[in-house]
């Protein structure tokens, strides 16, 4: 998540004890916790489709839910394999392994 979160321009923080990530955009907050479905952008709480988890000492959350969450518009680019990402400043392709 990291690399995807300061990539939008975000400040990301991990907090160890509680398992949990946050990351800020100007006025945007974005709170998750590994393992639960419920998240939180600017104290709102949401349901994600599926938990975030860690794998290999990273945290994977769903991309598009981040990223949207942040700002950004998401589209799948099937015929490019893979994932355009967009906001009025930055713009970036992310290619879906297959």
């Amino acid at each position: 998540m990291r690399g995807v979160l300061e990539w939008l321009g975000a400040t990301v923080k991990w907090n160890a004890p509680t398992r949990a990530v946050t990351a800020e955009k100007g006025p945007r907050r974005l709170s998750l916790r590994v393992g639960s479905r419920n998240a939180r952008i600017n104290g709102k709480s949401l349901m994600l489709d599926v938990p975030p988890q860690i794998m290999k000492s990273r945290v994977y959350a769903p991309l598009r839910f981040v990223s949207e969450s942040l700002g950004m518009t998401v589209a799948y680019k099937p015929e490019d394999g893979g994932i355009l990402l967009e906001s009025a400043s930055k713009c970036g392709f992310v290619r879906v392994p297959r």
